[in-house]
């Protein structure tokens, strides 16, 4: 039997975007590396959760991979083809299979369009069906997030938070993708709501078999939805394993950090938070070596000094740490 192909491949990912001094003659004078060597795979039907502060490079990377923002280099491969080599008429038709869930409901929406009309903009544009045929799609995707037909003619005004995520997941499945970038879609609304979009995002992903790249700050949110999880620390991927194995077991000191300040809805069980000292360092100018050397509890000197990569620990379970071996 053939072994299964990733359906997206990043490899050594870069973005680093120019800081500039002076207006008539501009000058870089320094760069914000946001994301800076990082890669993953991620299987046809599989989730990748990815991980990890604000600034970090999460929604960087996603924006990367759908090519709304051009990398400074690096290699991403879709279901065998290379995006970054793609000219504008070859992408626009691979934006059928890639499509992305924005973080904020409020704003990824037009005002001034229906419902219907933002539903229906992508098939419109990729002319995939008109007239009653298109009404008909439109009719079913509403239908499929669990809202009703008759929403189409009003306005995203007139709808929650939680409704308005349901509309951006029915405009991103208007073109049947097969993959779909969900950057951060929960972390907007009512605790009370997030559960119920993750649960229709789990729905959906068995009906259609779609994979995602979920892209949270929310660690509860991603051991219910994820298959495997990536840990970013300052555009770096640090850890990268299976949700269990990671969650169970964590190895860099940055995901026991993380995991540790993540409620057990347990009275019996206490937790011990590890607190970090510090912040996190500039973006302009990473520290030398490991880019957690100075907030880690357990650096030594090799740890300042040379950067890890990142290495196999065990079986699918990879992490970016000199000290791996005495942590566990």
């Amino acid at each position: 039997m053939a072994e299964a192909k990733p359906l997206l491949q990043v490899e050594n990912l870069v973005k680093h975007f120019p800081i500039t001094k002076g207006m008539l003659i501009s000058k870089q004078i320094g760069a914000v590396r946001a994301v800076d060597g990082i890669s993953f795979t991620i299987m046809p039907g599989e989730t990748l959760g990815l991980v990890g502060e604000s600034g970090c490079g999460k929604s960087t990377t996603g924006l990367l991979v759908l090519r709304l923002i051009e990398a400074t280099s690096g290699s991403i491969s879709f279901a065998g083809r290379d995006v970054r080599a793609l000219d504008r008429q070859s992408l626009r038709e691979l934006r059928k299979d890639m499509q992305i869930i924005f973080q904020d409901p409020y704003g990824s929406l037009n005002p001034r369009m229906t419902v219907g009309d933002i539903v229906a903009e992508p098939l419109r544009i990729h002319k995939i069906a008109s007239g009653a045929a298109l009404a008909q799609r439109v009719k079913e995707l509403l239908e499929l997030v669990g809202l009703e037909p008759r929403s189409a003619g009003r306005y995203p005004h007139e709808f929650s938070g939680g409704q308005r995520q349901r509309i951006g997941i029915a405009r991103a499945l208007a073109l049947n993708p097969k993959l779909i970038v969900c950057d951060e879609p929960v972390s907007a609304l009512d605790v009370s709501i997030q559960a119920q979009v993750a649960n229709l995002l789990l729905d959906l992903q068995e009906e259609f078999g779609l994979a995602y790249l979920f892209i949270s700050h929310d660690l509860s949110m991603v051991r219910v939805i994820a298959h495997r999880v990536a840990v970013m620390y300052l555009g770096k991927i640090v850890e990268l394993a299976g949700r269990e194995q990671l969650y169970t077991r964590p190895l860099h000191p940055y995901t026991q950090a993380l995991l540790s300040a993540v409620p057990i809805p347990d009275p019996k069980v206490k937790m011990q938070p590890i607190l970090l000292k510090g912040e996190i360092p500039n973006q302009v100018n990473p520290p030398q070596g490991c880019r957690f050397h100075t907030r880690c509890p357990y650096a030594v000197d090799i740890c300042r000094s040379v950067e890890p990569v990142l290495v196999p620990a065990s079986d699918n379970h990879y992490a970016a740490c000199h000290l791996v071996g005495r942590l566990r």
